[in-house]
């Protein structure tokens, strides 16, 4: 790889110096390899450029190249020959007025270039820091390059064209990756504050050949790490638990809270109800411990990628403003975590005390990266969507919202005094907010759910039994497909926060609450509360210990309105 780069790399007349890791570092001394973990910083800060090698050219690579100078010139070209009326275009009217090409297929130039990210590059959780740290970077393929400041404008301002995209649910996987990489640099260029747990939740999803790799090539990324902040370095040789578990516990007793426990947990058996989970452990690993010891439950395994989403939001960007929204997670007030590790155990020691039990367990509401698993997108999307609407129509049965039906009107949700209707609501979107111009409410809930569910008056009247079958969701799909033909959907500000209930399941509880729960919930989980806690953590008895199943939303509970700290007590987790 390195023979074709230097081949291709267009500077005749000089001979300069380069570093490349893979030949600049032993990869066998685990002793180099820690401390030129440690510089690598430095090196990638000092260098007079950065080059990114996507690999070698192909036709649909350099058409993608060359078309982001065409999409700069049509974003200078936006400013003066679209208005804000025109945001409501089909695409093709868009791009006409732009004078950009049409879409055509898989090799037309908006496909040429979003196979570019698609290049095994992007994958890879080293490349993440050699793009931030950089004075200036350039992204080179075969023999084309571009500034990758040029790439990243060209890349946000196709995105703002309303194309339509094959297989939108693996192009998702594709952003999700190159948006933290974007990230990564935006934010350094920015001076924004970038936590390890932020980190790894934003890069998650890439790849690494050690596993130890996943945290130790993003400590360079992080400005809480080092003598004042979280103290880890690099340390290759050391079993893999032992240093996700000593990290997991230096993160509570920096931050002081347990944000970290809300990280979501992969499930044990996807084939029973499948979730987006890609392991990331090397196949060395994976031959020399075909049964590795399995990890706390208290402590991530940053080894595998699982698409759930935080209830706390840790994996937000750095560089967006958290003033943008509204999100109140303060079960324990304004407590301070305070843990305790077992003598020469994996036990972890938290204050804190069992206030409700899960007594009601709905479906599991799904989530889009699902479809990555399937054959025939738009036959097996049609599926998922009458899958989830079903999953809703089960919520609603559960949560008694439904206030037009005789037995429901005027329902109380008597823990907060508020109607089940509102209280419904505000559970499904995990009490999460942006400060944009819809503000969300009872009200532009029944017009969304009219949108995206209707023919609502006739669920009502057949009651849940009939309106969760096949039949009638198929019903409903058609009447909405219709819908959109003829407008498209309104923006209400659901979409967002309703992202944050994807694999996860709608719960009432022996008290009366109602909450979102993690996949692997069972009915006779408790409901806990532990000092500084963000939401309420979800447990289970295991001998005479507990077993950590994950956070909730619990209406009625985010705000401190039902902690008592004098009732806390030492509860170890296993």
């Amino acid at each position: 790889m390195e023979h074709q780069f230097v081949r291709n790399h267009p500077e005749p007349d000089t001979r300069p110096l380069l570093w490349v890791d893979a030949v600049c570092i032993n990869q066998n001394d685990g002793l180099e390899k820690a401390a030129q973990v440690m510089m690598m910083q430095d090196i990638y800060q000092k260098a007079e450029r950065v080059v990114v090698w996507l690999g070698e050219e192909d036709a649909q690579s350099n058409k993608g190249l060359d078309f982001v100078s065409q999409l700069l010139a049509a974003e200078e070209r936006a400013k003066t020959v679209l208005s804000d009326a025109d945001a409501s275009l089909v695409a093709w009217k868009r791009l006409r007025k732009l004078d950009l090409p049409k879409e055509g297929g898989d090799d037309d130039e908006y496909m040429s270039f979003i196979s570019l990210f698609k290049r095994d590059w992007w994958s890879r959780v080293w490349i993440i820091q050699e793009v931030a740290m950089a004075k200036e970077a350039h992204l080179m393929c075969g023999s084309r390059s571009v500034l990758w400041d040029d790439f990243v404008k060209a890349f946000y301002f196709m995105n703002t064209l309303n194309l339509i995209i094959p297989d939108p649910a693996r192009y998702a996987e594709v952003l999700f990756r190159v948006v933290s990489v974007i990230d990564a640099r935006d934010s350094r260029v920015l001076g924004h504050e970038r936590d390890l747990l932020g980190l790894l939740l934003r890069c998650r999803s890439s790849l690494a050949t050690d596993p130890l790799d996943k945290v130790f090539a993003l400590l360079g990324l992080a400005t809480n790490t080092g003598e004042d902040g979280i103290k880890i370095r690099p340390e290759y040789g050391i079993e893999v638990k032992k240093v996700y578990t000593d990290l997991a516990l230096a993160i509570i007793e920096h931050e002081g809270n347990l944000d970290i426990l809300g990280v979501p947990r992969t499930k044990a058996n996807p084939k029973e109800e499948p979730k987006a989970v890609q392991s990331v452990d090397s196949e060395k690993d994976q031959e020399a411990n075909p049964t590795m010891d399995p990890f706390p439950s208290w402590v991530p395994d940053w080894s595998t990628w699982d698409s759930t989403l935080t209830l706390n939001r840790r994996e937000r960007l750095a560089s967006y403003e958290p003033q943008n929204e509204i999100l109140i997670r303060k079960a324990t007030g304004n407590t301070r975590a305070e843990p305790l590790r077992h003598a020469n155990t994996n036990l972890l020691g938290l204050q804190g005390y069992t206030i409700d039990e899960i007594t009601q367990l709905g479906p599991l509401y799904r989530s889009e990266d699902e479809l990555l698993n399937f054959n025939i997108w738009l036959v097996d999307s049609i599926k998922f969507w009458k899958s989830n609407m079903q999953t809703l129509l089960h919520w609603e049965s559960l949560s008694e919202s439904n206030n037009q039906q005789h037995h429901y009107k005027n329902k109380i949700y008597r823990t907060t005094g508020e109607s089940m209707l509102d209280a419904y609501w505000q559970t499904l979107t995990v009490g999460w907010q942006l400060n944009e111009e819809h503000t969300l409410s009872a009200t532009t809930y029944r017009e969304w759910d009219r949108y995206h569910r209707p023919a609502a008056w006739l669920r009502r009247f057949v009651g849940p039994k009939i309106a969760t079958s096949s039949a009638y969701t198929w019903f409903t799909f058609a009447l909405m497909f219709c819908k959109q033909m003829r407008r498209p959907p309104p923006e209400l500000g659901f979409e967002r926060p309703l992202s944050l209930a994807s694999n996860r399941r709608f719960v009432r509880t022996g008290k009366g609450y109602m909450g979102l729960v993690g996949a692997e919930t069972r009915v006779g989980d408790c409901v806990v509360l532990c000092k500084r806690g963000g939401s309420p953590l979800i447990m289970r008895p295991n001998g005479g210990s507990w077993e950590l199943v994950g956070d909730s939303y619990v209406h009625g509970m985010m705000s401190g309105e039902v902690f008592e700290e004098e009732k806390c007590r030492t509860m170890w987790l296993a």
